[in-house]
């Protein structure tokens, strides 16, 4: 029997509760709730609220189906939200005992918001923000009005809300071009944990632009009673171009690049809101200025705001890894960069900067301090700087000069960058380097040292460096760039040289230039005007003791030949002045006062030197020159006119009182036994074309000479058969010369003595080529009393006395002699030689 009541009843329950069911779904939810609840959507959004379906499931709970809000006209752009269900189920027992409606979860399918910016930046949405709800009603003047306490009839409690399935589309046509972008597969949970904390946690999908698929995840929770966030968000994917149009106001252009990663943990309690991350973006292209950067960079940033102090702290690390920087000044191209910066609060600082430009690797450290005002620190090293390549790029680049090899460099740059021009200080160590100039004879090598400098002035406290065969070593210093002024000494095994300079309006002073190359000393002051660098203007004073072999080194290889046929020793003491532009010696304006203790040339010896000399307007003017040499005194007067295009010169010359056998020794005759003193004089014209343009004319006296051991008359002592021909002395020989046709000239050389009497005329060519007439004429009883068995010979030549003819061809070396007799009566002649008549 109880079974049965018990049966009965649950029957009865259910159809009760089936047919509750029955009415809510078809009477009461879709007639009377449906459109009271849609009616308190549209008033607490503003906007209209359309219901498709309002229902009640047993296991489901309430359920909303269709739902759609939307801005006056129900179409696809002023549809602001649609769900296709929701649903939520209540506690009944608190809602007839306490009148609280507790949802303990509230689920939301596939919703669709639609959310755009307009053109006048309002959103399609704004009249649902609490801004937007107008100012309140207003009361009696200088009160406000207070709406009537009224005592709600039910309170809510919602635990979690579940949302699945969502998408919504994003567009902003306030910006030009307009924005779009959409997102799907979108989650999303707010839940209410042990009563104090509200989470939540949202994943979903956000596509842009070129269909690039950004992921998206917010998670953390809300301290109802600290009033505290703890909040973390990820994105990953994110292209950043696709959000162009909100980068136009930045300094740089971003085109291309992509978020990778995104975290971001963020936190605010009593008042301070925390952001800390770690952005990872890859194959980040930014451009400002013509240059292109290109590379991945990691930012970690650390923030702290204070909500009522209205204060920012900050601070983050950046990393830089493998970038490139095209089109920056003067190195064009910096690659592979890689950097780790670090910025806390209006600094910056990097402590290994490393890139690669103009063939070589580049480490730099520093600081930039205040933002606003930048004040920087910058350190900048190399151990191997290309120099050919590094020169290149120079605005003061200098044609003509290139400068190869590597360089160890330390650079420190300091100073605010709004304020120019910064410090800046540092050294350069060249290792072996090599400098080629045009001025340069050959390059200069092996250039080793240190360079420290600023941007007015380099110092080298120990330089060294290879020239010409020779090894130098250097110091010195250059300052003020503006107007410079040059310190400098150069020291190696022939030369020690110190000098002082200061340029001012690019006229170079030199108050100090003296030293020692070799055996020659040098003294210089002056100065030079270096506007025309090609051709400087030059005013010089000074006094050089010079050796003329010390300049063999320097000279061009025609005019080295040359001076080395003239064989020059000893030192010339020159002092004087010359003016003129460097490269235009025909025009130098000079005076010059010279002398020499001893000097010789071709072989021969000079004393006592000394001579004048000055040159203006391209014509040179020696006008005396005095020397002693051989017991004798020479005297010389010099010009020249350097105007044509082949100078032309003119020399007057005389030597007086000159042994001969002195001068022998310093000859190819010295064992010969060659006397006389002789006194020659003579004038020279022509120029520099060479001997064929030579003329000249002079006359030439030796007393007491001892001439038979020169070649060209020792032949003339065989032939005559004269005993101990070397031995005649010629009282005296005297007679006037030429030159004119490559060849010396004479018509009247006349030599005379007791034995026999020399009359020459003819050429000997200036290559030695002999073409002479001699007329001869002996004494006979010089010979007569000979007891030389070749007497007879001789008296029969002697005999035709002025009548014996001697043509002389060869060379002076190798004399060929040719008697050429006249018609006499022989036969007398031998007569009265045997007869003693």
């Amino acid at each position: 029997m109880k079974r049965t009541i018990v049966i009965s009843t649950i029957i009865i329950l259910v159809l009760s509760f089936a047919a509750g069911v029955i009415y809510l779904n078809n009477v009461y939810l879709p007639v009377k709730v449906k459109g009271q609840f849609a009616e308190g959507l549209s008033s607490l959004l503003k906007y209209d609220v359309e219901i498709g379906r309002f229902r009640f499931n047993p296991f489901k709970g309430v359920i909303l189906e269709d739902i759609v809000v939307y801005d006056r006209i129900k179409d696809k752009k002023n549809t602001i939200l649609s769900v296709k269900n929701a649903s939520f189920q209540f506690l009944f027992f608190p809602l007839f005992k306490e009148r609280k409606i507790i949802i303990p979860i509230i689920n939301i399918n596939s919703p669709n918001l639609n959310l755009r910016r307009l053109r006048d930046k309002t959103f399609n949405f704004s009249r649902a923000l609490p801004a937007a709800q107008g100012p309140a009603a207003p009361g009696t003047a200088g009160q406000t009005q207070k709406p009537p306490d009224k005592k709600p009839d039910f309170s809510f409690l919602v635990y979690k809300i579940n949302i699945s399935g969502a998408e919504g589309s994003l567009e902003d046509e306030s910006v030009n071009p307009a924005f779009s972008a959409f997102l799907h597969d979108l989650y999303i949970v707010i839940g209410l944990r042990q009563l104090t904390k509200i989470g939540f946690a949202c994943e979903g999908k956000l596509v842009a632009g070129k269909n690039q698929i950004t992921d998206l995840s917010l998670k953390g929770d809300y301290n109802l009673f600290s009033q505290s966030l703890n909040s973390r968000l990820k994105v990953t994917g994110l292209a950043i171009a696709d959000f162009h149009p909100y980068l136009k106001n930045l300094p740089l252009s971003i085109s291309n690049g992509v978020i990778d990663n995104c975290a971001w943990e963020i936190n605010f309690k009593d008042n301070f809101l925390n952001a800390k991350g770690a952005v990872s973006a890859k194959n980040l292209e930014l451009t400002k200025d013509g240059m292109l950067f290109a590379g991945d960079i990691n930012f970690e940033p650390d923030l702290v705001y204070g909500v009522e102090q209205k204060k920012l702290d900050y601070k983050a690390g950046i990393k830089i890894i493998r970038a490139n920087l095209d089109g920056a000044p003067y190195v064009k191209n910096l690659s592979n960069i890689s950097a780790e910066i670090s910025v806390i609060k209006d600094r910056l600082s990097f402590d290994s900067l490393k890139a690669q430009a103009l063939g070589s690797s580049y480490t730099l450290r520093g600081t930039l301090e205040s933002f606003l005002d930048p004040n920087i620190k910058i350190n900048l090293k190399s151990e191997a700087v290309d120099l050919e390549k590094a020169l290149a790029v120079l605005p003061s680049n200098m044609p003509g000069i290139s400068l190869k090899g590597t360089a160890a460099a330390d650079i420190n740059i300091e100073g605010r960058a709004a304020k120019p021009p910064l410090a800046v200080k540092g050294s350069i160590q060249p290792n072996g380097a090599k400098l080629q100039a045009v001025f340069l004879k050959e390059p200069v090598s092996n250039i080793k040292g240190k360079f420290d400098f600023t941007l007015d002035s380099v110092n080298w406290p120990a330089l060294s460096f290879d020239y010409l065969g020779a090894s130098y070593n250097s110091s010195g210093s250059l300052e003020n760039f503006r107007d410079p002024e040059a310190n400098l000494i150069l020291v190696s095994k022939e030369l020690n040289l110190k000098s002082a300079v200061k340029i001012k309006n690019r006229i170079a002073g030199i108050t100090l230039l003296n030293g020692k190359y070799k055996d020659s000393f040098f003294d210089i002051k002056g100065t030079v005007d270096i506007n025309d660098t090609s051709d400087p203007m030059m005013d010089l004073t000074g006094t050089l003791d010079f050796k003329p072999e010390d300049t063999f080194a320097f000279l061009t290889p025609a005019l080295l030949e040359n001076m080395k046929k003239i064989k020059p020793e000893g030192i010339l003491n020159l002092k004087g002045k010359i003016s003129g532009k460097a490269g235009d010696y025909r025009n130098w304006n000079f005076t010059i006062n010279g002398g020499a203790d001893n000097f010789s040339a071709y072989g021969l010896k000079f004393t006592g030197i000394n001579f004048s000399g000055i040159a203006d307007n391209g014509l040179v003017d020696i006008g005396k020159f005095n020397a002693s040499a051989y017991s004798g005194k020479i005297k010389l007067n010099f010009r020249a006119d350097l105007k044509p295009q082949i100078p032309a010169y003119y020399i007057n010359f005389s030597g007086s009182g000159i042994d001969l056998a002195q001068l022998r020794g310093d000859t190819e005759y010295k064992d010969k036994k060659l006397a006389g003193i002789l006194d020659v004089d003579g004038e020279l014209s022509g120029d520099l074309s060479g001997t064929q343009s030579i003329k000249g004319s002079g006359s030439l006296n030796i007393k007491e000479g001892k001439l038979w051991e020169f070649s060209l008359f020792k032949g003339l002592g065989e032939i005559f058969l004269i005993p101990d021909f070397e031995n005649i002395t010629f009282k005296e020989a005297f007679g006037e010369l030429g030159v004119e046709n490559n060849a010396v000239y004479t018509e009247n050389i006349r030599l005379t003595s007791d034995q026999i009497n020399l009359d020459c005329r003819g050429t000997v060519g200036l290559d030695g080529v002999l073409d002479l007439t001699i007329y001869t004429q002996a004494n006979q009883n010089v010979i007569r009393d000979s007891a030389d068995i070749r007497k007879f010979t001789a008296a029969i030549l002697g005999e035709l006395g002025s009548a014996l003819t001697i043509r002389v061809t060869g060379t002076l070396q190798k004399p060929h002699y040719n008697i050429v007799p006249v018609a006499v009566d022989v036969i007398k002649s031998l007569k009265n030689f045997i007869l003693g008549k």
